[in-house]
């Protein structure tokens, strides 16, 4: 996800999304025939534009890992002739006739409240009936931008739709580049520049606040009840949290931290649910947005390396008792 976030990405102005039902419909055809399924049923579904997209997706992932990835295809079989998964096709198909209602305008316009003006950026989503249960964004950046969405039929309409504004948020600000701000962080070393990229990892907090609609909002109103009191506890672990994130970056800075071990640690912040990159993020835009104002935010938004500075110029404003950045951190991102 961090290469959604790079520092310099100039987000979309308007955010045009539509839909690919390819391959959901291929795969509900084929969970109707069970074993009765045509090899040109097979066939249409290995050929839909977005199975073509997710093995685009598999091979791209496999070289960023160093590992040859592609699409198991016998996986497919198995789980679309699965008897369980085969008595679901009518909940399937209902969710997706649910999601299709969704008004995708209306939608956009509550993302884009959150981008900074940019250039308009087009993206697709793609729900997908697939072993896998999740589901995750693709070639931010690219010619064709894309949310892969795990038909879930327990996800309720409203969880679906700030789900689609979260991954929207990220398809925005992956969308487009700021030569001038790329240029400018490359003149640095190494260590300031691997600081600049993972603070752009900060985008998962910026998304929460998105697809939420503001800071007045709980980021998970509408999600299950374990799920917000999962959000709620690590809020409350904001200062540990913090801690962590500071001592990662100073020893980016310091040359202790680089390589595969720096994207493993990165990697952990992520959390199994959603870690510090996503709380802390969250905690920071919206004492920014709070004390600084709106534009403000969008700025740190389009140059994540502002956000530091910015979360200490608020916190002064806000007052109390807040952990604060380690001066060397904010010394070496000032440039």
């Amino acid at each position: 996800m961090t290469s959604a976030h790079l520092l310099g990405a100039t987000p979309a102005a308007r955010l045009d999304i539509r839909w690919d039902t390819s391959e959901a419909d291929a795969a509900l055809a084929i969970l109707e025939k069970g074993e009765a399924a045509s090899p040109s049923d097979w066939k249409k579904l290995f050929r839909s534009k977005c199975f073509v997209r997710l093995e685009a997706r598999e091979v791209a992932l496999g070289k960023t890992l160093g590992t040859p990835r592609t699409v198991d295809l016998e996986a497919f079989r198995r789980h679309l002739t699965n008897p369980e998964v085969r008595s679901q096709r009518a909940t399937f198909l209902r969710s997706l006739q649910e999601w299709k209602k969704t008004d995708l305008e209306s939608l956009s316009r509550k993302v884009q409240r959150f981008l900074p003006t940019g250039s308009p950026q087009s993206f697709t989503l793609c729900p997908m009936i697939k072993p896998q249960d999740n589901s995750f964004v693709f070639d931010l950046g690219g010619k064709e931008p894309s949310i892969f969405l795990y038909l879930d039929p327990n996800l309720t309409q409203p969880q679906f739709e700030v789900m689609v504004a979260h991954e929207s948020h990220h398809v925005g600000l992956g969308g487009h580049k700021r030569p001038d701000l790329l240029a400018k962080v490359e003149t640095q070393s190494q260590q300031v520049q691997d600081a600049c990229q993972w603070m752009g990892a900060f985008g998962e907090g910026f998304a929460m606040l998105a697809a939420a609609g503001g800071p007045d909002a709980h980021p998970h109103a509408v999600s299950k009840v374990e799920d917000r009191e999962r959000w709620d506890r690590d809020i409350a672990n904001f200062p540990q949290h913090f801690a962590e994130l500071d001592a990662f970056f100073v020893s980016i800075l310091e040359g202790r931290l680089k390589g595969d071990a720096l994207r493993q640690q990165a990697a952990r912040f992520y959390g199994p649910e959603q870690g510090p990159w996503y709380t802390v993020g969250y905690q920071m835009a919206v004492l920014v947005e709070r004390h600084l104002g709106h534009a403000r935010l969008l700025q740190c938004m389009e140059d994540p390396r502002l956000l530091p500075g910015a979360y200490e110029e608020a916190t002064a404003k806000a007052g109390g008792t807040r952990p604060h950045w380690n001066a060397k951190l904010l010394e070496r991102l000032a440039f």
